[in-house]
């Protein structure tokens, strides 16, 4: 029998190498590893988007997960000059061109979508045109595994773009479908030949192919050392629930565990005046899971004529 190689390291050499960069970090709070996402209080939690990282921003439809990942993006490409690939596969390029102008040049959308505006928005659309022309913003709407994100990433490095941040909306849509095609064809010749109604391997394929999904964007995190952002949609059982915020519980129905196991950071998006009208109009990005860090529920405004997040604890100051 071969015999193994182990590799130890002394508690003593370990503290040696890191305990300067402790204490440092202590000092200067200001100096992240992360990159900052412009949400203030987000930040603090989590560090910003640490490489290597795979971070989950999860909530029902209409409580604004694209327009969060806008915000971010924004900020990232014109604030802290960083290149940023989009994937998305359920919108046009033009939709995304609209929509992040939109947010950069605080006009309403529907303004521009109906081709109403005023000499004063003209202006904001063409002086936050030139700015997000200069940002490093790269969209793709046609890669649809994790496999084709990876292959345009190298085209993108060959030709000298390197991402330092890759965003994904949403998880839910890189689903093989020629490999779900034959998933979903030997469930249902199963469910045929069987006697039971409540066959439910099609929706068991689903999750595993969801499973091996995040499984691979981690790896390719790790591989690339970057931050990669995904959008999720979490489970329509929470809007029988009497308190509708959602819980880490929420993202199970789709795969099982495998994307909360996965993930180094999961944020969950809630808007109160959603269900109740007279609330406050104000959203909560609850922070479930930080691999790194404490959890905890960051407040945030949502300016729907821009689809816009800020920051609520700036505005209220």
């Amino acid at each position: 029998m071969e015999k193994k190689n182990y590799w130890s390291v002394s508690l003593k050499d370990l503290l040696k190498e890191n305990l300067g960069w402790y204490l440092n970090k202590s000092k200067e709070r200001s100096r992240r590893r992360g990159l900052p996402t412009g949400l203030i209080e987000f930040d603090e939690l989590t560090d910003g988007l640490r490489p290597s990282e795979l971070i989950v921003f999860g909530g029902r439809p209409a409580m604004g997960k694209t327009a969060l990942i806008m915000s971010i993006i924004r900020h990232l490409a014109i604030k802290e000059k960083k290149r940023i690939v989009i994937f998305r596969s359920d919108a046009a390029r033009e939709d995304f061109t609209r929509r992040i102008l939109c947010v950069e040049a605080r006009v309403a959308l529907s303004a521009i979508r109906i081709g109403r505006l005023n000499i004063s928005e003209k202006e904001k659309i063409r002086k936050a045109a030139t700015r997000l022309a200069k940002a490093g913003i790269h969209i793709c709407d046609d890669a649809f595994t994790v496999e084709e994100i990876n292959e345009e990433l190298g085209r993108l490095a060959a030709a000298g773009i390197r991402a330092d941040v890759v965003f994904v909306d949403s998880l839910q849509s890189l689903i093989d479908k020629k490999k779900m095609e034959i998933r979903i064809e030997e469930a249902w010749g199963r469910l045929c030949e069987s006697d039971d109604p409540d066959n439910e391997d099609a929706d068991e394929d689903r999750r595993e192919e969801l499973a091996e999904i995040s499984r691979n964007l981690k790896k390719l995190a790790v591989e690339m050392k970057i931050p990669i952002v995904v959008t999720s949609h979490l489970s329509r059982r929470l809007e029988c629930r009497r308190d509708k915020r959602p819980v880490l519980g929420d993202l199970y129905d789709f795969d099982s565990g495998a994307l909360a196991r996965n993930a180094d950071v999961i944020a969950l998006l809630y808007k109160e005046r959603y269900y109740h009208p007279n609330a406050m109009d104000e959203s909560e990005l609850i922070v479930q899971k930080n691999k790194y860090g404490p959890t905890g529920y960051v407040k945030l405004a949502f300016i729907q004529k821009y689809a816009r997040f800020e920051n609520l604890c700036v505005i209220r100051r």
